[in-house]
């Protein structure tokens, strides 16, 4: 793991714990599936606490998000640097304690496929593909991934996949503030 800190004169805070490995490290079979381990990360079936928590951070003004891209998944927060421990505690269990339950996966699954479709239907989306297969190889795959890939995941498929590129090895966490 890997530690950041950035000065700042803005008067906000910004925390975000990030793994290095994204869509384009994904093995065949697996495109998109960090994208749907991203989805699962915010997921709590196990009990409301994680919900909760997250709703007191909003209450505080408090921007929790997450982000796929084609090199990394983070885990970010924007706050007052006087909620620092309270973002730092939720983010952490973000982090540090997905559920992976098959509920949850058979819900974000479906989510993930929904956001699939959009994104390929925008036209800007389809000059931007054939851009990059171009430029880089004809098997090029967005950082959404492909619909049959998240459709055929499973508890065992994710696992195998986060066992293998996310962890402690591949994180980086950034705080500025």
């Amino acid at each position: 793991m890997r530690i950041i800190k950035l000065p700042t004169t803005s008067g906000s805070a910004y925390l975000e714990f990030c793994f290095l490995n994204g869509s384009q490290t994904e093995p065949e079979g697996f495109k998109g599936v960090s994208h749907l381990i991203e989805h699962l990360h915010f997921r709590d079936a196990s009990g409301d606490e994680l919900k909760e928590k997250k709703r007191d951070l909003e209450s505080l003004g408090v921007i929790l998000n997450a982000y796929t891209s084609e090199q990394r998944v983070g885990f970010h927060a924007g706050f007052l640097p006087e909620h620092f421990k309270k973002v730092c505690e939720v983010l952490k269990r973000i982090v540090y304690q997905p559920s992976f339950l098959d509920e949850d996966i058979e819900i974000e699954k479906s989510v993930v496929v929904r956001e699939i479709i959009d994104y390929e239907d925008q036209p800007s989306t389809q000059v931007n593909l054939k851009f990059k297969n171009h430029i880089y190889d004809k098997n090029y795959c967005s950082v959404m991934g492909l619909k049959e890939d998240v459709l055929s995941c499973n508890s065992d498929k994710i696992k195998e996949l986060y066992k293998n590129i996310f962890g402690l090895h591949n994180l980086v966490v950034i705080l500025s503030g």
